[in-house]
Protein backbone atom coordinates (compact mmCIF):
# COMPACT_ATOMS: atom_id res chain seq x y z
CA UNK A 1 0.00 0.00 0.00
CA UNK A 2 0.65 3.87 0.06
CA UNK A 3 2.35 3.45 3.67
CA UNK A 4 4.81 0.76 2.44
CA UNK A 5 5.74 2.67 -0.55
CA UNK A 6 6.22 5.70 1.54
CA UNK A 7 8.73 3.97 3.80
CA UNK A 8 10.57 2.26 0.82
CA UNK A 9 11.26 5.43 -0.46
CA UNK A 10 12.65 7.16 3.26
CA UNK A 11 14.65 3.73 3.50
CA UNK A 12 16.45 4.55 0.13
CA UNK A 13 16.60 8.13 1.01
CA UNK A 14 18.91 7.11 3.77
CA UNK A 15 20.52 4.21 2.20
CA UNK A 16 21.51 6.91 -0.50
CA UNK A 17 22.88 9.23 2.37
CA UNK A 18 24.83 6.30 3.75
CA UNK A 19 26.32 5.75 1.09
CA UNK A 20 27.07 9.20 0.53
CA UNK A 21 28.94 9.59 4.00
CA UNK A 22 30.88 6.29 3.42
CA UNK A 23 32.20 7.82 0.09
CA UNK A 24 33.05 10.70 1.58
CA UNK A 25 34.74 9.75 4.90
CA UNK A 26 37.74 7.54 5.50
CA UNK A 27 36.98 6.40 9.15
CA UNK A 28 36.22 2.44 8.00
CA UNK A 29 39.10 0.00 7.38
CA UNK A 30 38.69 -1.32 3.64
CA UNK A 31 36.98 -4.69 4.73
CA UNK A 32 34.36 -3.11 6.45
CA UNK A 33 33.99 -0.72 3.73
CA UNK A 34 33.53 -3.13 0.90
CA UNK A 35 30.84 -5.09 3.38
CA UNK A 36 28.92 -1.70 4.03
CA UNK A 37 29.07 -1.06 0.46
CA UNK A 38 27.96 -4.44 -0.46
CA UNK A 39 24.82 -4.23 2.16
CA UNK A 40 23.76 -0.97 0.84
CA UNK A 41 23.63 -1.85 -3.18
CA UNK A 42 21.71 -4.80 -1.77
CA UNK A 43 19.10 -2.95 0.37
CA UNK A 44 18.47 -0.39 -2.48
CA UNK A 45 18.54 -3.16 -5.27
CA UNK A 46 15.66 -4.74 -2.97
CA UNK A 47 14.34 -1.64 -2.64
CA UNK A 48 13.93 -0.23 -5.99
CA UNK A 49 12.11 -3.65 -7.28
CA UNK A 50 10.06 -3.51 -4.69
CA UNK A 51 9.42 0.00 -5.94
CA UNK A 52 9.23 -1.40 -9.45
CA UNK A 53 11.98 0.38 -10.33
CA UNK A 54 13.70 -2.43 -12.30
CA UNK A 55 16.70 -0.10 -14.22
CA UNK A 56 17.79 1.41 -10.40
CA UNK A 57 18.00 -1.83 -8.70
CA UNK A 58 19.71 -3.50 -11.84
CA UNK A 59 22.58 -0.50 -11.33
CA UNK A 60 22.37 -1.84 -8.03
CA UNK A 61 22.90 -4.83 -8.35
CA UNK A 62 25.44 -4.76 -10.82
CA UNK A 63 27.82 -2.43 -8.63
CA UNK A 64 27.56 -5.48 -6.11
CA UNK A 65 29.22 -7.53 -9.01
CA UNK A 66 31.39 -5.18 -9.60
CA UNK A 67 32.31 -5.16 -5.88
CA UNK A 68 32.89 -8.56 -5.67
CA UNK A 69 34.78 -8.60 -8.87
CA UNK A 70 37.20 -6.16 -6.96
CA UNK A 71 37.28 -8.19 -4.42
CA UNK A 72 38.31 -11.37 -5.50
CA UNK A 73 41.08 -9.27 -8.27
CA UNK A 74 42.60 -7.64 -5.33
CA UNK A 75 42.74 -10.71 -3.36
CA UNK A 76 41.01 -8.69 -0.14
CA UNK A 77 40.23 -11.14 2.90
CA UNK A 78 36.90 -9.75 4.15
CA UNK A 79 36.16 -9.92 7.90
CA UNK A 80 33.99 -8.81 10.06
CA UNK A 81 33.74 -7.64 13.96
CA UNK A 82 32.70 -10.01 16.17
CA UNK A 83 33.67 -8.15 19.59
CA UNK A 84 34.56 -4.65 19.31
CA UNK A 85 36.13 -5.53 22.89
CA UNK A 86 38.09 -8.19 22.08
CA UNK A 87 38.73 -7.18 18.47
CA UNK A 88 38.20 -10.54 17.03
CA UNK A 89 37.22 -10.77 13.52
CA UNK A 90 36.09 -13.85 11.06
CA UNK A 91 36.09 -14.18 7.07
CA UNK A 92 32.63 -12.31 5.96
CA UNK A 93 30.31 -14.51 4.19
CA UNK A 94 29.77 -12.93 0.20
CA UNK A 95 27.77 -15.47 -0.53
CA UNK A 96 24.04 -13.92 0.17
CA UNK A 97 26.05 -10.71 -2.09
CA UNK A 98 26.28 -13.12 -4.95
CA UNK A 99 23.49 -14.93 -4.85
CA UNK A 100 21.71 -11.56 -5.69
CA UNK A 101 24.62 -10.22 -8.00
CA UNK A 102 25.06 -13.49 -10.50
CA UNK A 103 21.12 -14.64 -10.33
CA UNK A 104 20.65 -10.87 -12.02
CA UNK A 105 23.82 -10.65 -14.15
CA UNK A 106 23.18 -14.29 -15.34
CA UNK A 107 19.18 -14.12 -15.80
CA UNK A 108 18.54 -10.40 -16.59
CA UNK A 109 16.36 -10.48 -13.59
CA UNK A 110 16.37 -8.78 -10.38
CA UNK A 111 14.15 -11.47 -8.67
CA UNK A 112 16.43 -12.88 -6.38
CA UNK A 113 16.45 -13.77 -2.34
CA UNK A 114 17.26 -11.41 0.08
CA UNK A 115 21.13 -11.54 1.34
CA UNK A 116 21.92 -13.61 4.05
Amino acid sequence: GESCTASLRRAIACYEYAHDLLSSCQVLGEADLIHSLLAIANNLGHAHYYLQDEEKARVCFERIWSILMYVQTEDIVLTVHVSATEGTRLPLSLEGFLCNASYHCITGSVLAAPAA
